[in-house]
């Protein structure tokens, strides 16, 4: 284990090689990029410093990537095909971004599209490297067409149980647990190198202390959790059956620009019109990270030419629900008022992930500040749909 460390150690931030480009840039690119232009420093992640003795870097700055860590780039880098499912989706398209960019790769970007077509599709549907397919993830044949050459795979298609257009449970559960079943078998027909799987903190329920670290009792209150647990045990069983290397990532609450299906988003639409902010129950307290630092997760671990085991993306901060609401004012200038109802029976109280094995595995520190980025989203709040 000590040597696996090792190995990982001073995993830093992609280093911008023109080798590493030739996307062909295309104007949609660069409006995908505008949100974090004008977010300055805010959304950047950070490494971690073998002489920082605190928690937390004092900096939010990338630096220089070891040499191991290059080759580790080169080989994602250097990569024919790379497969994304849920690629339509809020971090999918996020991640197909970032992959468009710094690698070479032809991207197979998989979706059914149950949510329509974002902006952020619009944009990677014009790249030359980019195809996307209109497909079920338990559709097995769109599947084994898609992989084919494929290096690598990242598995983020899930369904909500209370997505509006779908409210039936076994169509939910035949996305989240059929579907992963399909994708990684497919993955190991067509000998992919590694899948990686983006789990959830719901696997765990309400936990027992905090912080929550990996190795915490997998106790989900809800059904979405619970289908996380099973796709993680289908990744566990098909890695020993086949030696495929599978790695599983335990996203928090992910925010960031793009997204509007969330308490985030809600609150600043609400806010910047002059709307009361509904709080239920008022004691939650949620591990928010921003997107970016869940892409370098995503990322590093896609790169990784280490067995690795769970790992929780957070940032190992709790923020409080009735904090958030009064951050989210002040900042939209202070003319909403915050209301409190009572709590819903199925939601996690309280919720915090250790992110240890994030610092060590994948060498990504949490941000000092997890909201530092709201700010941020308060312009495209008005583009936000009600």
């Amino acid at each position: 284990m000590n040597n696996t460390l090792e190995s990982m150690r001073g995993y830093g931030g992609y280093p911008q090689l023109e080798a590493m480009r030739g996307y062909g840039g295309y104007p949609g690119l660069e409006a995908m990029r505008r949100d974090r232009r004008e977010c300055g420093t805010a959304w950047r992640v950070k490494r971690r410093s073998a002489s920082t003795t605190s928690a937390q870097p004092p900096s939010n700055a990338r630096t220089p990537v070891p040499h191991h860590t290059l080759a580790m780039l080169h080989e994602l880098g250097t990569a024919d095909r790379i497969v994304v499912t849920g690629g339509a989706g809020f971090i999918g398209a996020h991640l197909a971004e970032r992959l468009l960019t710094e690698t070479r790769a032809g991207l197979i970007l998989i979706d059914n599209f149950s949510r329509g077509e974002s902006t952020a599709t619009h944009y990677l549907r014009a790249a030359p490297r980019v195809k996307l397919i209109a497909a079920d993830v338990r559709d097995t044949r769109a599947l084994d067409s898609a992989m084919q050459g494929a290096q690598l795979v990242y598995h983020l298609a899930a369904q909500p149980l209370a997505h509006p257009t779908r409210t039936d449970p076994m169509c939910t559960f035949g996305t989240n647990v059929v579907g992963t079943y399909s994708v990684l078998n497919s993955a190991h027909r067509a000998a992919v190198q590694r899948v990686v799987f983006t789990s959830s903190h719901e696997v765990y329920g309400e936990p027992l202390q905090l912080p929550v670290e990996e190795d915490a009792p997998l106790l989900p209150m809800g059904l979405c959790g619970a289908m996380k647990v099973a796709g993680e045990a289908l990744c566990r069983g098909m890695a020993r059956q086949t030696g495929m290397a599978v790695a599983v990532l335990r996203l928090t609450h992910v925010y960031g620009p793009r997204t509007h299906e969330d308490v985030i988003p809600t609150w600043i639409r609400q806010a910047t019109t002059g709307e009361p902010l509904e709080v239920y129950g008022g004691q939650q307290v949620v591990d928010f990270v921003g997107i970016e630092q869940a892409i370098e997760a995503l990322v590093r671990a896609g790169a990784s030419t280490q067995p690795l085991p769970p790992i929780n993306v957070g940032s190992g901060t709790g923020t409080s629900l009735i904090d958030l609401a009064r951050r989210i004012v002040r900042l939209s200038g202070g003319r909403s008022r915050i209301g409190i109802r009572p709590a819903r029976g199925a939601d996690v109280m309280r919720f915090v992930a250790g992110v240890g094995r994030m610092r060590e595995l994948l060498n990504l520190e949490p941000p000092l500040d997890p909201l530092a980025a709201l700010a941020c989203l308060l312009p495209t709040a008005a583009r936000l749909p009600g």
